[in-house]
């Protein structure tokens, strides 16, 4: 198996955004320059209304488990979500 890694963009509308790295073994046509935008909906525990929307750019247009543990721990420690849990992610 061979492990390529893969540049992640993460941002939000207010604090900028962050770039990392996730090895995996899935590879994409070098031909292809596309980019895929997955928006990470985080809801407050507290108040169902109050949300939080983190984007993510990246060369897939599907997320592997993996690849979801990766994107959420990153966020977790570089963006403000404490007292926040993630709804659901939907392809851009």
């Amino acid at each position: 198996m061979n492990e390529v890694e893969h540049a992640v963009i993460v941002t939000n509308i207010t604090d900028g955004a962050t770039k990392f790295w996730i090895k995996t073994d899935r590879l994409f046509d070098e031909k292809s320059n596309d980019l895929f935008m997955h928006k990470f909906i985080f809801v407050n525990k507290n108040d169902a209304n109050w949300k939080r929307y983190i984007f993510v750019i990246y060369r897939f247009s599907t997320l592997s488990e993996y690849e979801k543990e990766c994107i959420i721990e990153h966020i977790k420690s570089n963006c403000d979500i404490d007292g926040f849990e993630l709804e659901k992610i939907v392809l851009k």
